[in-house]
């Protein structure tokens, strides 16, 4: 059972341990948002064309900027609210950005050995 500092939670501490107290919420948060930072990263990729390399690249870098400052202020708000579920809630974003990762590579290696 994951444990809330009520003291940063003030009156709601009643209500959300009994919503979010299981660590499998924070295991299927934290794949759900690692999953979604995947896609983040596909999307800044994409915006690299030929036309526009260097603008391109700036756009990705700063995509991929907003990603880990998402990732970065997932992890502290879960330190902050449920610090007893770092470690699951840690691992699980990084094995749902991994898996996520590997499914786009493999997809994209596909697609190549298809032309």
């Amino acid at each position: 059972m994951c444990r809330l500092r009520s003291s940063v939670l003030g009156g709601a501490s009643d209500i959300i341990p009994a919503l979010i107290g299981s660590p499998a919420f924070f295991m299927l948060c934290g794949a759900v948002l690692g999953a979604l930072l995947a896609l983040g990263a596909k999307a800044s990729v994409s915006r690299v064309t030929p036309e526009d390399p260097f603008g391109g690249m700036v756009q990705a870098a700063a995509l991929n900027f907003l990603i880990m400052l998402i990732a970065f202020g997932s992890l502290l708000a879960v330190y902050v609210f449920a610090r007893s579920a770092m470690l699951t809630f840690g691992a699980a974003l990084v094995f749902g950005f991994l898996i996520a990762a590997v499914v786009w590579f493999l997809s994209t290696a596909r697609t190549q050995n298809a032309h």
